[in-house]
């Protein structure tokens, strides 16, 4: 996906990858993702996306 984003000179996309969490950013290493609470850095992550693109 990133390299499609830069092929076609998308001027803003980040791509974070959080290796072991499922669908819902809860750990899973298994094809069916467990739900539960986000892990911090994942939260954080997010919110500073969201307060970079609120202006």
């Amino acid at each position: 996906m990133e390299q499609r984003l830069d092929e076609v000179n998308h001027p803003d996309h980040t791509l974070i990858t959080y290796p072991h969490l499922g669908h819902a950013f809860y750990p899973s290493t298994k094809w069916q993702t467990g739900f539960g609470p986000m892990e911090p850095d994942v939260l954080a992550d997010l919110y500073s996306w969201l307060e970079s693109h609120s202006k």
